[in-house]
């Protein structure tokens, strides 16, 4: 009877030993996780990868702590340590709360390649294969038309600069940059001849109520 109340219910140890088993284990746990999370991180960067990775090993680092604390607290004491209650409970909650958060933040969520491969015909009508961006990774970026406060003969730079930064920012197959040339024909198209004419001016005020405008590339 004695030694199963011994099994089930460890020695209470003071302050100073039980702070001195929980550093003993999160210390290292820490440092594996810290070193996890760099290990994704460049692999992301390396392969291409989805960032969300870097995402999902903090959560599950963050996540998976009081386990870490659990295990160090009963599995840092001399001798033989059979599992507690607290244990036996405390752990499994643990990982079905953290699984619940996981599959919450990151259901949807691209968590493989960043980029996929398509194929289409080149000028000759030879098929190509390359290597593209995915939607749900690519930044979108509205640029608008510079005002020249200089000499008059410097306003062609009003439209140039924009153009310029638009065609450098396209280079980068993860950023789609739009310029008033793509919003004015859906103005127009939408009744908005007005508004379509404002975009043309770096300064302008809308007298009419509020217009969002939604972009994307032609088909």
């Amino acid at each position: 009877m004695t030694t199963k109340a011994a099994a089930t219910n460890p020695p209470r140890a003071n302050a100073p030993e039980v702070a001195k088993r929980i550093l003993t284990v999160l210390i290292p746990y820490c440092g594996a996780a810290w070193g996890i999370i760099q290990f994704a991180d460049w692999l992301v960067n390396r392969y291409v990868l989805s960032p969300f990775l870097v995402d999902f090993c903090i959560y599950v680092a963050a996540l998976l702590l009081p386990t870490a604390v659990l295990l160090a607290y009963f599995r840092g004491i001399p001798g033989p340590n059979p599992w507690t209650k607290a244990e036996k409970l405390g752990i499994p909650v643990n990982v079905v709360v953290a699984a619940v958060v996981l599959f919450a933040v990151f259901h949807g969520k691209e968590l493989g390649a960043a980029t996929k491969v398509v194929t289409a015909k080149d000028p000759a009508g030879s098929e190509v294969r390359r290597e593209i961006a995915k939607p749900a990774f690519r930044k979108r970026v509205a640029l608008f038309f510079f005002e020249n406060q200089s000499a008059a003969q410097l306003n062609w730079m009003q439209q140039a600069i924009t153009r310029l930064l638009s065609v450098d920012l396209s280079q980068d197959s993860f950023v789609i940059a739009f310029t008033p040339y793509n919003f004015i024909d859906r103005l127009k198209r939408a009744g908005l001849d007005q508004a379509a004419k404002c975009l043309w001016r770096s300064s302008w005020s809308w007298p009419g109520p509020p217009i969002w405008i939604t972009s994307w590339p032609e088909p």
